[in-house]
């Protein structure tokens, strides 16, 4: 009896673990239309304590992380969020993490909330940089907003994917760099 329940306890465990690698490698719509044959550059889960906040995944035209080419990351929450907080964190994470000027960012501020709204447990969104002035922003697959300003690219996706974000171990995981 101690075997069958093994045996089953395992191929359950085979069956989940397949799932959730097809699952998680499942190209969403918007990075297909925006990135030409997305390839995953990588996959991180970002925890706060012991709550998982949102689980990300970085996809490319070859499959490597380049700040200079076209790329796209797409966030899957795991908890609810409103908009005014992703709003709030986003300016927050911007303001430590760029030179803009305090009127830069007031006036950013507006146009980051316009794009924003309420997330639900398994809410997806996505934000794409194929030219390095502009990040289209999606929600499940929604285009909610387009955001432009020079080098934005860069500076807007520094939040996750650069060493100086607040999970830099995860953001090496979501850029396929070595931990």
């Amino acid at each position: 009896m101690c075997n069958a329940f093994t045996a089953l306890a395992a191929a359950a465990a085979l069956a989940f673990t397949s799932a959730a690698s097809v699952a998680s490698t499942q190209v969403p719509a918007e990075v297909s239309a925006a990135i030409q044959a997305p390839k995953p550059v990588g996959q991180a889960t970002f925890s706060w304590l012991f709550w998982d906040l949102f689980d990300g995944s970085l996809w490319s035209t070859d499959g490597r992380f380049a700040w200079d080419k076209p790329f796209a990351l797409t966030l899957t929450y795991r908890t609810d969020f409103s908009a005014q907080e992703l709003t709030d964190q986003t300016m927050s994470e911007l303001d430590r993490l760029t030179n803009w000027s305090d009127d830069t960012l007031a006036s950013f501020t507006g146009e980051v909330a316009r794009c924003m709204a309420d997330v639900r447990n398994g809410d997806r969104f996505t934000a794409t940089g194929a030219i390095p002035d502009r990040v289209v922003l999606y929600q499940n697959g929604q285009q909610r907003c387009s955001l432009e300003k020079p080098g934005l690219r860069g500076q807007f996706f520094r939040i996750w994917l650069s060493d100086n974000s607040k999970f830099p171990a995860k953001s090496r995981q979501l850029t396929g760099r070595p931990e």
